[in-house]
């Protein structure tokens, strides 16, 4: 299990990327991307071991950081996705990406209002409030049956990596 859970967080992490860039990256510049995902998972100390899952999880920035070493050893594929990722790591988007969440959605009601978001980062901010809801929801340990309306899901349907990441859930 510990392999898959690691897995399914790498490939959250692709589908997020996906979203911000707006497209999927071409084949090649999808396998740098992998590599990066997983080596800013590695660089926290978390790996397939369920022991090491309480370590602060990788945020935007280590990616773009292990991007950037990708780049640096001759990789044009990583360098491009690194100026790509800009804006939300360094640019005018950074506040919501920052850092690791402060909010945890525990409770009877759960509701997260996108409302405030910029335009251009709602899709995103959906993306990262589904994902809280699905772990939470999917947690084997806690197998209540539950109901989760995503309202206006139509902003993901509009992407194809968010109509994906939905239609998954």
């Amino acid at each position: 299990q510990g392999e898959d859970t690691l897995i399914r967080r790498a490939l959250f992490l692709q589908t997020l990327v996906c979203a911000m860039l707006g497209e999927p990256p071409a084949p090649a510049a999808r396998a740098v991307l992998d590599r990066a995902v997983l080596a800013a998972y590695h660089a926290r100390g978390i790996t397939s071991d369920p022991r090491t899952w309480k370590r602060r999880a990788p945020v935007l920035a280590d990616l773009a950081t292990e991007l950037d070493r990708a780049g640096k050893d001759g990789t044009a594929e990583a360098a491009d996705l690194s100026a790509r990722l800009a804006p939300y790591v360094t640019g005018s988007y950074r506040g919501l990406f920052a850092g690791p969440t402060t909010t945890r959605p525990q409770g009877h009601l759960v509701i997260f209002s996108l409302r405030d978001l910029p335009e251009e980062t709602r899709t995103v901010g959906m993306l990262l409030a589904l994902d809280a809801i699905w772990r939470q929801v999917a947690n084997p340990e806690d197998r209540r049956r539950r109901l989760v309306v995503v309202d206006e899901a139509w902003m993901l349907m509009r992407e194809n990596e968010g109509a994906r990441f939905l239609y998954r859930l």
